[in-house]
């Protein structure tokens, strides 16, 4: 038994057509004026960041993953955000694809006083998905050890 559906579908379409109750704006709809955009982390460029994380210690200082293999330190001083590269790993990611490259990044539970960050990332020769973890030195808090 075959069914048909595109029939059902035509007669939908004309009778929403035909149909002479337009949709109005109500107030929650309206767009409020006095809204404005501006620039996250002071205006700073990324290349393909991936996403922000926050350590769970309440910190400020913030981790972002760009796609190309790196991960930077951001951080507020005084109204005025600093970052810093802790981990670049470009020559270990293949980026060559929308869906390729670094994409995640997972601090220890009890970061910083347990000091890994793990990352998963696209890697080539073979192709495949690598989740590594990287030691933060404790003297440099703002470089990742292999």
């Amino acid at each position: 038994m075959k069914v048909y559906c595109f029939p059902m579908l035509v007669a939908v379409l004309i009778v929403i057509g035909c149909s002479t109750e337009t949709a109005q704006p109500s107030d929650s709809n309206l767009v409020n004026p006095e809204v404005e955009l501006m620039p996250a982390l002071g205006g700073l460029d990324f290349d393909k960041p991936i996403t922000l994380v926050f350590p769970v210690d309440g910190t400020s200082d913030g981790y972002i993953v760009e796609q190309s293999g790196r991960v930077l330190s951001v951080t507020s001083k005084s109204d005025e955000w600093m970052v810093s590269e802790i981990l670049n790993i470009e020559d270990r990611v293949s980026d060559r694809g929308r869906e390729e490259g670094l994409l995640g990044l997972a601090l220890s539970p009890n970061f910083p006083s347990e000091p890994y960050i793990y990352v998963n990332y696209t890697a080539a020769d073979p192709r495949r998905t690598v989740v590594s973890r990287f030691s933060v030195s404790s003297a440099d808090t703002v470089v990742a050890q292999p």
